[in-house]
């Protein structure tokens, strides 16, 4: 269910949050009933009126992790998601960079760091920011990884340092991703890579308002279609690497069934929570990392971006 806002915690966006044009009009609304626009200009859809700051602080508290619609029980499975969800996605850069080893990496939304645990086992110099701070107490208690509490607008980074840059699945969330998008381009060194995963808004246009994006993930804040965002950090002074979708819906409510079914064997014999923990580790370190499921049609349910500073 979508939680309620009173009209006292609502702000009106009057320009687009991506090119800040004023040339704006209304597209639908979600199933919280907040509406949606797009801009006419470069055809970024985001809500027109959305949760203020205070709301969304409070909504990215220690609960959120654990105990919200979207991630429920994410602290308990935080290395299986690292090893279904991300690995593939850095598989994506195996082309790109043979080696992770002596690399400069930054992850944005890092969560509780199992993505850049990772990374740091094969030599990367890693470091996270994270506005959740239980997220970021688990990255350093658990990962010994070196993680900055705040937004990545209040972030001060050295220009010119990283080499690589991720930015998976935290856009949508941002209030001026334009802003974000080109702080993050002074943060890389030249011909360093930004990875970009984002919810594909072009299944909208095949669905209509019952688009799982707009019933759910009440949290986001813009909607991004590949060649909005391409346009975007092209203008930013980006060459885009390699653009694709991948992920099904049905593949989602698969994943939700199992874990839903984990959680009462675990709840009833919490030996199992290690089991689990084990045997998917186990099962990585067997098989290696596994590919993404490609969607060159743009069908997926989410959409990859792989750009490189010029």
């Amino acid at each position: 269910m979508p939680p309620k806002i009173s009209k006292q915690t609502l702000e009106y966006v009057n320009r687009c949050p991506l090119c800040f044009s004023e040339n704006v009009v209304f597209l639908t609304k979600r199933g919280d009933g907040l509406p949606v626009y797009q801009c006419k200009d470069c055809s970024f859809a985001f809500l027109y009126k959305r949760p203020s700051q205070e709301v969304l602080t409070s909504y990215y508290g220690s609960d959120y992790f654990q105990d919200s619609e979207t991630y429920q029980d994410y602290f308990n499975y935080a290395q299986a998601i690292v090893d279904l969800q991300y690995c593939p996605r850095l598989q994506r850069l195996r082309k790109h960079l043979s080696d992770f080893r002596g690399k400069r990496i930054l992850d944005v939304g890092c969560a509780a760091g199992g993505t850049l645990a990772l990374l740091k086992e094969k030599g990367a110099e890693v470091l996270g920011i994270e506005i959740s701070e239980a997220a970021c107490k688990i990255a350093r208690e658990q990962y010994n990884i070196e993680v900055l509490n705040c937004p990545i607008e209040e972030a001060n980074l050295n220009n010119d340092f990283f080499d690589v840059i991720f930015l998976f699945d935290v856009l949508e969330h941002l209030k001026e991703p334009a802003v974000a998008l080109e702080r993050l381009h002074g943060y890389l060194v030249k011909d360093g890579y930004l990875a970009i995963t984002v919810p594909n808004f072009d299944r909208f246009f095949d669905e209509g308002s019952q688009w799982v994006g707009l019933q759910s993930y009440w949290e986001h804040l813009g909607y991004f279609r590949s060649e909005v965002i391409c346009e975007k950090l092209t203008e930013l002074g980006f060459s885009i690497i390699e653009v694709h979708t991948y992920g099904s819906e049905d593949k989602n409510v698969r994943m939700a069934m199992m874990k839903k079914v984990q959680r009462k064997i675990r709840d009833q014999v919490p030996v199992f929570k290690c089991f689990f923990r084990w045997a998917r580790k186990r099962k990585f370190s067997i098989i290696g990392e596994p590919n993404l499921d490609v969607r060159y049609d743009g069908s997926g349910m989410n959409l990859f971006v792989l750009a490189r500073k010029k």
